[in-house]
């Protein structure tokens, strides 16, 4: 018997399966606890997984740039089940491991370029609920309309994302 908190994780159904495929996804995305999770609800899922595969795949902003961001983002959330799945994306993006472990002291570390530092500042203030008239002015100064776009729907789903995971209660097996 699942904890009453919790929803069934059941298997995520064959039209998810094909959105997963469609975006480019390994077949094994879809033993994620997350999707089997969202799965009792499918269509939910299906929107859930096209706009998740589209903010990570062939966009005009760097992958690097965004995975820091998530980072940063599931630092501030203390998720755990988001960290670690997003630093495996990270690492793969090419970021190296002492610029992971910077993260959480990016304003005092050096390894962060300006606009990396930017999106950082950007990703706390949305976090926090509100992103400041200053911060916006730079994001346009420093990114055209469309790495923007990018840039806050990345930041605004990575604050989602990690409530999404607590309210489900979901925690990752240990590897």
């Amino acid at each position: 018997m699942s904890d009453p908190v919790t929803v069934p994780l059941v298997d995520v159904p064959d039209s998810s399966r094909a959105v997963l495929a469609r975006l480019g996804a390994p077949p094994s995305a879809a033993d994620s606890k997350l999707y089997r999770a969202l799965a009792n609800e499918p269509t939910l899922l299906d929107g859930w997984l096209e706009l998740a595969w589209r903010l990570r795949e062939g966009r005009t902003t760097s992958t690097r740039l965004r995975e820091l961001m998530i980072l940063r983002g599931s630092q501030l959330a203390e998720c755990e089940f988001e960290r670690i799945g997003h630093t495996l994306r990270a690492r793969a993006a090419g970021v190296p491991d002492a610029e992971i472990e910077a993260l959480a002291s990016w304003r005092d570390a050096t390894v962060f370029s300006p606009e990396e530092r930017l999106a950082f500042q950007f990703m706390e203030e949305l976090s926090a609920g509100h992103a400041s008239d200053e911060t916006n002015r730079r994001l346009a100064e420093t990114f055209d309309p469309a790495e923007r776009i990018e840039l806050i729907l990345t930041a605004a789903f990575y604050c989602m994302v990690p409530r999404t995971i607590d309210a489900l209660r979901l925690v990752r097996d240990p590897e």
